[in-house]
């Protein structure tokens, strides 16, 4: 439900110009956020295959896909259309909530979205506080994250507590388990990832973590240990692994490998999982073919 003390009204405009494949477009403003969005609508070679490409974030936040005009206008104004593609007349209104389909928060919403995704992807990474307040309140409703934006998050003063670490760290240890290959175990001769979680020890009294990783490689064992500070915000992974000693007795040997900001390792996971989006463009044919 939209907080009314905030919000402004959406306008979505239908206007009809026949200009060759693109036939008109929806024009929408923004009410919450100011800004201006188009989506064309295109010509599917007959009155009943006009369609436009908008993006769904929550299904895929590259990918436009194909959805045709039946299933977004209403009967009355979808054969308004109609009649105007057929007569070739320029057409233009104003619609309301049961103009469509759906409604009008939706449409721009996902519009917004795809708006937001185009400018982080393009470099352009300047964002109003309006825009921010507005994506943390799409994150509650279940739109995914956009790596600018939680980057830009980021530099926003707020405590990241033990809790949050051990989640953070997780994450970021299970994209290097994704990321990585299989190792093979010499226990029990089976496929296992990398890194496999023992311990974590928090000390509120103290503010820090400690968690310890079993690192399984093809020719044994070591440990693999994230120790955070909430004083410093840093993250030190450290490696032990086992070697004799001049008594030819076994001793665990440390050996610090990184220290990296708590911040940091946040935005490498969300980038890494963000990297792995590639940016589709559906082209007229394509779209006819589905």
């Amino acid at each position: 439900m939209e907080n009314s003390q905030s919000k402004s009204e959406h306008i979505v405009a239908l206007n009809l110009s026949h200009e060759e494949e693109m036939i008109g477009s929806f024009d929408m403003l923004d009410g919450d956020s100011g800004k201006t969005y188009s989506l064309p609508i295109w010509d599917g070679g007959n009155r009943d295959n006009l369609y436009i490409s908008p993006l769904d974030p929550k299904v895929d936040l590259h990918v436009r896909d194909v959805t045709y005009l039946s299933d977004v206008l209403g009967s009355d104004v979808y054969n308004r259309v109609q009649h105007a593609y057929d007569t070739s007349e320029l057409d233009s209104l104003i619609l309301h909530e049961d103009d469509l389909q759906h409604g009008k928060s939706e449409l721009i919403e996902n519009e917004r979205f795809a708006n937001w995704v185009e400018r982080s992807e393009n470099s352009l990474h300047s964002f109003t506080d309006k825009e921010m307040a507005l994506y943390k309140e799409m994150q509650d409703k279940g739109y995914p994250p956009i790596y600018a934006l939680e980057a830009l998050k980021t530099t926003k003063d707020y405590e990241i507590t033990l809790d949050d670490a051990e989640k953070i760290i997780k994450k970021y240890v299970d994209q290097r388990n994704e990321d990585g290959p299989r190792v093979q175990s010499k226990t029990d001769d089976q496929q296992r990832q990398q890194y496999q979680l023992l311990s974590a020890n928090k000390d509120h009294e103290s503010g820090t973590l400690k968690m310890k990783y079993l690192d399984r490689s093809n020719s044994g064992f070591k440990s693999r240990t994230f120790s955070y500070s909430e004083e410093s915000g840093m993250v030190t992974e450290y490696e032990t692994s086992m070697i004799k000693d001049r008594a030819n007795l076994l001793s665990p040997k440390m050996t610090m490998i990184k220290e990296i900001n708590i911040q940091e390792m946040k935005q490498e996971s969300v980038q890494s999982i963000y990297k792995e989006k590639t940016t589709t463009h559906i082209t007229r044919e394509e779209g006819l073919e589905r």
